[in-house]
């Protein structure tokens, strides 16, 4: 008899043939089921393996015994010519043939039905953590934009309130550490811009977009604001709030505590309130606001004074509104009749203010700038700035002001890494770009500064200040041919313009390639452009050709009746050239610039952000 007639007769063919339907039945199942119950793949393949190793067993065991009705026995004692035994035979097979055709209908309805709903499911899934992780990568997972609110007023007259509530929304959500929140300067810049969400939230490197519209008439206001999700453009919230305009902190509060909710952020200490003040004080104080940052006419200016004032008088409590006051008081020299001069009306501002609020970030920065530019107290100063970051380090409006500053206290490198975060969070923000790169110019990273501003100049290509900036730090980095040829294209852009004129940059520039008549030839139009407002920018060119003399006539017509200009002058990179100066290390050391005097003063920051 051959081997294949024995195999038949023993019954190996048949259970090997169920055998293997049977495992195949069994691992369907296992994969269907094990997920279920908490089993992973590893359950599953350990299920394969055994299955596999008991073939063998199955195939011995068919080989050597025979059931029968009597029970298991030997194949040599079962007699194979009795009539049962065909019975069972043709039995087995019909078992055999029923397994097969059970495998088969679960294998079409696996095929058929259950397969294509796996594969829209694993799709979908892939969908999302393809969205998930393109919000984490290119957007951040908890990063938000707050856009400018429209203005669906009837007389189209609340732009200001609008947008003075998507900033205070904005500020609210800046407290919360676990929040990357965009600065205003740049979501506000997108508002009003033809662009899709999913556009504004890729310049913005966000997650995550608010906008919304406000309507007011008479005390009635209606906000609606919606949450998006920027990857898939989808709305996660939508809410309308139609109250009386005192309930206005309380929308505030209400807004930002669903966002943080639907972000899935719990805080133990509760979702930042908006502190309330009078409500006529507030709307008096977001049209100050909105004429102080936007106002192109100096009736703006003065109206912005006035409306801040008015503020004052209605809340005297109303910190945001001295604070602006303060502002709006320094950068116009107003003197109020009956007042010995702005600057002690803003001491007054200030110290009242802290009398309020001692932690308060704004006025802890302006009792430090204070300290620095009116008494040159630099230890006070620098206690005074610590205190305001230990307040809030992410506060908006004290980190730009503090890189703009942090050179004037000989910490440039400090500035530095302030801008770095700010422009994380606010990359439109052009001064805050502008100061940046100056601070890394100071510390001698020219190619940092380069690559800050050439990456603003993509954005907005007429940008002025960023393009001599760069002429600067292409001259200090020994590249004068670089220089020369940047300067003259930006001047070509500006010709035509309200300002034309040789840029800075560009007679160091002549200096350092040899081109004597040509610089010669430039001065007078660069003097006659920059000397009555801007004597610091002549005197770096004197000190970058080593004219000391000439560079010290001019710094000496800098108002030195507060220090701030001389300071954030004598710090940059031009001036290091006359640091063997004996005058140059006498007015270091006037105004505690020299490193001993900045090293005893010790500012040490609680600075957000990653370092240069």
């Amino acid at each position: 008899m051959s081997l294949i007639a024995e195999l038949q007769r023993r019954n190996v063919l048949r259970i090997a043939a169920a055998y293997v339907v049977g495992a195949w039945l069994i691992i369907q199942v296992v994969e269907t089921t094990f997920p279920a119950f908490g089993f992973g793949n590893e359950a599953v393949r350990w299920t394969i393996i055994a299955l596999a190793i008991g073939f063998l067993p199955a195939i011995v065991m068919a080989w050597v015994f025979e059931w029968t009705p009597g029970g298991l026995k030997r194949d040599r004692e079962v007699d194979h010519g009795l009539p049962d035994t065909s019975d069972r035979v043709k039995r087995f097979d019909r078992v055999v043939m029923m397994g097969l055709a059970i495998g088969m209908a679960y294998f079409a309805v696996d095929k058929f039905l259950l397969d294509p709903a796996r594969d829209s499911e694993r799709e979908a899934q892939i969908k999302q953590q393809a969205r998930s992780e393109t919000l984490v990568e290119s957007y951040g997972d908890l990063s938000i934009a707050v856009l400018a609110f429209d203005d669906l007023s009837p007389d189209r007259d609340q732009a200001y309130f609008g947008e003075g509530i998507a900033e205070e929304l904005l500020n609210q959500l800046t407290q919360v550490g676990e929040l990357r929140v965009a600065g205003r300067t740049s979501s506000f810049a997108l508002s009003n811009k033809d662009l899709t969400i999913p556009e504004i939230a890729r310049a913005l490197n966000v997650g995550h977009v608010v906008e919304g519209s406000v309507r007011k008439a008479g005390n009635r206001v209606r906000i609606t604001a919606q949450l998006i999700e920027a990857g898939s453009d989808t709305h996660l919230w939508s809410e309308t709030f139609d109250r009386e305009f005192t309930d206005i902190f309380a929308i505030q509060d209400e807004m930002a505590a669903v966002i943080l909710d639907r972000l899935q952020i719990t805080l133990l200490d509760g979702t930042p309130h908006k502190k309330a003040v009078d409500p006529q004080a507030y709307a008096l104080y977001l049209q100050a606001r909105n004429l102080f940052n936007n106002g192109t006419r100096p009736e703006d200016a003065e109206h912005s004074g006035e409306l801040y004032r008015r503020a004052m008088g209605i809340d005297p409590e109303f910190i945001d509104a001295v604070h602006g006051y303060a502002r709006h008081l320094w950068v116009s020299g107003e003197t109020l009749p009956g007042e010995d001069s702005n600057r002690s009306r803003i001491r007054r501002l200030v110290d009242r203010a802290l009398a309020i609020d001692p932690d308060h970030p704004n006025m802890l920065s302006w009792r430090a700038f204070l300290a620095m530019t009116l008494d040159n107290d630099m230890n006070t100063a620098a206690r005074y700035l610590e205190r305001a970051f230990e307040s809030d380090p992410t506060h908006y409006d004290l980190l730009w002001v503090s890189v703009l500053n942090l050179p004037a206290y000989g910490r440039s490198d400090l500035a530095a890494r302030v801008g770095e975060y700010l422009l994380e969070r606010d990359p439109l923000c052009w001064i805050c770009r502008d100061a940046t790169a100056r601070a890394y110019r100071n510390i001698g990273n020219y190619d940092r500064a380069i690559e800050i501003l050439r990456a603003g100049i993509e954005l907005r290509p007429e940008w002025g200040t960023g393009r001599f900036g760069v002429t600067l730090a292409l001259v200090y980095s020994g590249r004068p041919e670089e220089a020369l040829e940047n300067a003259i294209e930006l001047e070509q852009m500006l010709e035509g313009a309200e300002f034309e004129s040789t840029t800075p940059g560009h007679l160091e520039a002549l200096h350092d390639l040899g081109m004597q008549e040509a610089f010669e030839s430039r001065l007078p139009d660069y003097l006659e452009n920059y000397a009555e407002y801007y004597p610091a920018y002549v005197a770096q060119v004197y000190a970058w050709v080593e004219d000391a003399d000439r560079a010290f006539e001019w710094l000496d017509r800098i108002d030195t009746t507060e220090s701030y200009g001389i300071r954030v002058a004598i710090v940059r990179t031009a001036f290091q050239k006359l640091r063997d100066d004996p005058r140059m290390h006498a007015l270091l050391e006037r105004y505690q610039l020299t490193p001993q005097q900045i090293e005893e003063v010790g500012l040490e920051l609680d600075l957000p952000g990653t370092a240069p």
